[in-house]
């Protein structure tokens, strides 16, 4: 990851700016999450509609893969908010590698009841009826990481 690319770690080099706004910090934070999994809706979104141009036989995979795509990307900005926010110096080599260790593994377990839920119903049902419960376990996933991440943003202090 590149300095000019946009990371949660801009949270951490912003909250002298963003801490006096009038909205509480879970606001700030779920905002935050929703602003860094843009490109990743924007991603699966585009690449379910040249699918679907290219074979429109697809469409109910291609529109379940778009909504469960983007409510992953959702699900992943949170996760890592919540660990830039837990573990802040981004140039520390062992907080670095600690922070990926623990985003993949609270990646899985923030995307496994989606998932699970979305692979359990599309052996009984089709792609458009799985995905429903799968989008709703992610979007509470992403709320209660939002929340987490708020708390923990009010508290932060970039001096420490």
């Amino acid at each position: 990851v590149t300095r000019s690319m946009v990371t949660p770690a801009d949270v951490v080099q912003r909250i002298d700016l963003l801490k006096p706004l009038p909205f509480s910090a879970s606001k700030i934070a779920l905002f935050e999450v929703l602003g860094k999994a843009l490109p990743g809706v924007f991603i699966v979104t585009l690449s379910s509609i040249v699918t679907t141009a290219v074979a429109p036989h697809l469409w109910p995979y291609m529109l379940a893969s778009s909504l469960g795509g983007s409510s992953l990307a959702c699900v992943a900005a949170a996760m890592s908010l919540v660990l830039i926010l837990l573990f802040p110096d981004v140039d520390d080599p062992t907080q670095r590698g600690f922070r990926a260790f623990m985003g993949l593994i609270g990646l899985f377990i923030a995307a496994l009841p989606g998932v699970a839920s979305y692979a359990l119903v599309n052996v009984f049902a089709g792609p458009l009826w799985a995905i429903m419960p799968a989008v709703l376990m992610s979007a509470a996933a992403t709320v209660c990481l939002s929340a987490l991440a708020g708390r923990l943003y009010a508290d932060f202090n970039p001096s420490e």
